[in-house]
């Protein structure tokens, strides 16, 4: 981070297993928190949870929240539309939080295999004509996937924010989604690398206004829905 000139970076601590006992990810926030608090005023927490136990999520989603959590991260254990999701996206909505999912469209059959319920926009969209207050990041549109596709389900509905992160470092990936989607709904972010992901903002063709959208006004900007309770 300070190589790169980075103030401040949300993270997330996952296990191996995405649909995990409450046990487990509840481990992964206290690991998280931990960090959190080893370089306090460097680093914010995703508290990740497993929908599946609707009652013991909720109640971790709430606890991390108390202790200065900023948000929820999903994997792919269930298709944001899923209504086994409902309860925790309520409880975000509740506390003013975003859901951080992992996600995207993709035809590689190994992966398709292995991420049998990846979410991409259109399980996002269904989602919004129910959870219209929801707060939904779409995580790394360079992720290995159909970034041409995920950017046109994106357009579908002005609401969705989507982050930069990923491993596809494609030449006009980042220009292509401000031009599609504008630099208000993009987020800066790292997913196998600090450099290439650095590299593919400054790379691209954008005004220093829309760089600073991407690297940290956009988020700040959702952090500002946050309803009560401190940061750490």
């Amino acid at each position: 981070m300070d190589k790169w000139e980075i103030d401040m970076a949300a993270i997330s601590v996952l296990p191996q297993e995405m649909k995990c006992v409450p046990e487990l990810f509840r481990q992964c926030n206290i690991d998280c928190h931990s960090y959190m608090r080893e370089y306090k005023g460097r680093i914010m927490g995703y508290a990740f949870v497993n929908p599946g136990y609707a009652r013991e999520a909720v109640e971790e989603i709430q606890r991390c929240f108390d202790i200065g959590m900023i948000g929820v991260k999903l994997y792919h254990s269930y298709f944001i539309d899923d209504p086994a999701v409902y309860p925790v996206i309520e409880k975000a909505i509740e506390l003013g939080i975003p859901i951080l999912l992992h996600a995207g469209v993709s035809y590689q059959e190994a992966l398709v295999r292995q991420q049998s319920h990846l979410s991409g926009p259109l399980n996002i969209l269904n989602v919004l004509k129910t959870y219209p207050e929801a707060i939904i990041i779409e995580g790394h549109i360079g992720g290995g996937g159909d970034w041409e596709n995920v950017i046109e389900g994106l357009k579908l509905d002005s609401r969705i924010y989507a982050d930069t992160s990923g491993s596809v470092v494609d030449e006009w990936l980042i220009d292509t989604a401000v031009e599609e989607l504008g630099a208000e709904r993009l987020l800066y972010a790292n997913d196998c690398s600090f450099c290439e992901g650095v590299a593919k903002i400054l790379s691209a063709d954008l005004t220093p206004g829309q760089r600073q959208k991407i690297f940290h006004e956009n988020f700040e900007n959702i952090l500002e829905h946050r309803k009560g309770g401190s940061l750490i």
